[in-house]
This record gives structure tokens, C-alpha cells and sequence, in this order.
């Protein structure tokens, strides 16, 4: 964990940069695709999900404390699972074109 305030920070698998994504920066070898949560409000115990993807090293270190992309946000913890599926699908085919959160409900 790199920000403390990455209290709901669900990572997973890092993704090797391909030379032909042409998007990273110097020293960055992989995607982090990870699902963060935040709750709208203190007097609820239900959060809101986005999908947000940085440039890292082997070790999964970011680069940039602001991510290269982040979803609209998700209610449902399995919608917001379902989306950062389809985009490392979207990604390991090199497709850069990043998912409408409409098309995952």
C-alpha cells in the first residue's frame, strides 16, 4: 500500500506492459488494475466502487499518485468486479478503449 488513504484498495494481478501499449512512462513495466472503495457517507455501511489502473514497477510500486484511468462508480462490489474484468481482457488485447460503466449493469 503506497497512499494511506487507500483504506478499500483491492489489487489485483499485475499486467507486463506490452512495447506496442505505447502509453508508459520511463521505468514502468506494469499495469495495477485495482477496485477501490469509499463510503459516501459515515452513518452507512455500504460503499462505492471504482476501478482504477496505474503504472507500476515489477513490484507493483505506482508511479503516480493520480491513476491513468477511473470508472464511474459502482454500488455493487460484483459489478465493479465484473468491469475490472473486462478491462484487463481489454488491455491484455491492447485495447485501450476503457469500459462504459453502463454496459456492465
Amino acid at each position: 500500500m503506497h497512499f494511506p488513504n487507500h483504506r478499500e484498495f483491492y489489487q489485483r494481478k499485475l499486467i507486463p506492459i506490452s512495447s506496442i501499449d505505447g502509453i508508459p512512462l520511463p521505468d514502468a513495466s506494469h499495469w495495477l488494475i485495482a477496485l477501490q472503495g469509499h463510503n459516501p457517507a459515515a452513518d452507512t455501511e455500504f460503499y462505492h466502487w471504482t476501478i482504477v489502473l496505474y503504472q507500476t514497477n515489477s513490484n507493483g510500486y505506482f508511479f503516480q499518485k493520480k491513476p491513468l484511468y477511473v470508472s464511474a462508480s459502482f454500488n455493487n462490489f460484483h459489478h465493479a468486479c465484473l468491469a475490472a474484468n473486462k478491462l484487463e481482457e481489454n488491455i491484455q488485447n491492447h485495447d485501450f478503449s476503457f469500459i462504459p460503466t453502463e454496459s456492465i449493469i
